[in-house]
């Protein structure tokens, strides 16, 4: 990790994403930035990934549990919410998935980036706090790939990990599409 007090700040998709991966601790250790995450998805019971291998409808529920990447550094956990973030929060929910307004609220108030690979809360970003720096699975991946030289087969078994583990499919609109698409085949 950098000694920086700003971090890149992941939303819920890519928490399941890299955690699907079975790299979660080695990608976000390699990121240029301390990563975090809120205390509404560290704490949450309810996060999981899908057992790799079997069939869509038969694929057994991995439960997440966050708290070990957070005790170990890995990751920080972003508590409480001051009154000028909620009142962020809220105006971002009504044009955006409630678990990315979070992290932009935060991320927005606090200095730190954004994580998201969500089309709609990315563009909004842009066009309404351009000097937000915004991230995605697929830069992290990379970033953790190249600093890390990690072997082609390699990525692509992370990659038909965070498939099968969560549903992980990029957008060709997103950056490194067309490497990841060359890694995969696509």
């Amino acid at each position: 990790m950098v000694s920086s007090d700003k971090s890149s700040v992941l939303d819920t998709c890519v928490v399941l994403n890299l955690a699907a991966s079975g790299a979660f601790e080695e990608i976000v250790t390699t990121w240029h930035r301390p990563v975090a995450v809120s205390e509404s998805a560290s704490r949450s019971e309810a996060l999981y990934t899908l057992a790799p291998g079997l069939e869509p409808g038969q694929r057994e529920k991995v439960p997440l549990g966050l708290s070990q990447f957070v005790a170990s550094g890995a990751i920080m956990e972003l508590s409480g919410e001051s009154d000028v973030e909620l009142m962020t929060r809220i105006g971002l929910q009504q044009i955006m998935d409630p678990g990315e307004a979070y992290v932009a609220a935060l991320a927005i108030h606090r200095g730190h980036s954004v994580i998201t690979d969500d089309r709609a809360a990315r563009n909004l970003l842009q066009s309404e706090h351009p000097g937000l720096p915004l991230f995605t699975t697929l830069d992290m991946i990379r970033h953790w790939g190249e600093a890390r030289c990690v072997a082609s087969k390699e990525l692509r078994e992370v990659f038909w990990k965070m498939r099968q583990g969560a549903n992980f499919v990029p957008s060709r609109k997103l950056p490194h599409w067309d490497w990841w698409r060359a890694v995969t085949g696509g």
